[in-house]
């Protein structure tokens, strides 16, 4: 399970060839976000703290 912060609005699941593992980005926007309207902006001197969390289990 994935929690994570709503500025997160994409999350990318790469996986190569047969590898036995994947690798989870959590994005906050799309690769062509700056063509678009839809960056997250962050003024000069206001940091920016996003929280995400993973949680494993066996099945």
């Amino acid at each position: 399970m994935i929690e994570q912060d709503k500025q997160y609005r994409n999350t990318v699941l790469c996986v190569e060839g047969d590898q036995p593992f994947a690798c989870i980005e959590p994005w906050t926007a799309r690769t062509n976000a700056f063509n678009e309207d839809s960056l997250l902006l962050v003024k000069s001197g206001e940091p920016l703290k996003l929280n995400l969390s993973f949680y494993l289990e066996d099945r």
